[in-house]
């Protein structure tokens, strides 16, 4: 990683948190897929960028953090195994067994982060109370600064450090190590998978999983394919219910319809 990529991928860091605090265009274009895709053509790799932002993508699905409750920084594991990946000359899943941990690891940094912006805000609400309105704004927008530098650390961490140095300790690493990685690695899409389907109501769309097991186990159809019939399945299903907003409406017609017949036959 050069000094150009560097300074690219730390201004998208701080980009896309800043978006995730604003317009969020990135934030519901999914996000570890988008970082994927932009790191690795930053790093020259966008190939392996897609794969390991598509598989974590999975695990974000499965999980949300409401509130104020911390959850893994997908996201932030998908830079950084993305640019590690791309130095190191590995595969995806490799990568994965690498961005799973940082993601992990960011959760800490996010308690770290928003304790910092609680202190902010506080100084902002004093301001606010005394009048003075341009000290409460400083002070607001001063708390982007910890948000853009909650992805941006690491980065900086991987650059000191040398993504060639990371290199070297792959090529070091006994072929164990790098297999036992590679398992890791490939399990977890059927993980993140996993995660997705415990919060879905599998119980009652069950038929549609035997389906997609079916195609893939026997009719040997690639994902897309069967991300396609699932949209078709889908929005036929869709159709067939109606629009869900104005069936309610027109339920709520008919019911009011009735109460005013039935008052005028009283009447």
């Amino acid at each position: 990683m050069n000094f150009l990529q560097l300074v690219l991928i730390l201004a998208y860091c701080a980009l896309y948190y800043y978006d995730y605090w604003n317009i969020m265009i990135m934030y519901y274009g999914s996000t570890p897929i988008c970082n994927g895709l932009i790191v690795g053509l930053i790093m020259g790799n966008p190939l392996v960028g897609l794969e390991i932002g598509a598989t974590l993508q999975l695990m974000q699905l499965g999980g949300v953090g409401y509130g104020g409750a911390s959850y893994p920084e997908y996201d932030v594991g998908t830079i950084i195994a993305t640019i590690v990946c791309a130095a190191a000359g590995q595969g995806a899943d490799f990568g994965l067994a690498i961005g799973l941990p940082v993601s992990l690891l960011m959760m800490q940094i996010d308690v770290l982060v928003k304790t910092v912006s609680t202190f902010m805000i506080h100084k902002a609400q004093s301001c606010t109370e005394n009048g003075n309105d341009k000290g409460a704004f400083r002070w607001l927008l001063s708390g982007l600064i910890p948000w853009s530098l909650k992805p941006m650390l690491p980065v900086l961490l991987l650059f000191i450090l040398g993504p060639e140095k990371v290199a070297d300790l792959v090529n070091m690493m006994p072929d164990f190590i790098i297999g036992a990685l590679s398992v890791a690695g490939n399990m977890l899409p059927a993980v993140g998978i996993a995660i997705l389907m415990r919060y879905m109501n599998v119980k009652e769309y069950f038929i549609y999983l035997i389906l997609g097991y079916a195609m893939m186990g026997y009719f040997n159809l690639p994902m897309i394919g069967i991300a396609l019939f699932g949209f078709v399945v889908a929005y036929l299903s869709y159709k067939g219910m109606g629009n869900p907003v104005s069936v309610a409406a027109e339920r709520n017609t008919v019911s009011e319809n009735v109460q005013i017949g039935a008052d005028e036959d009283e009447l």
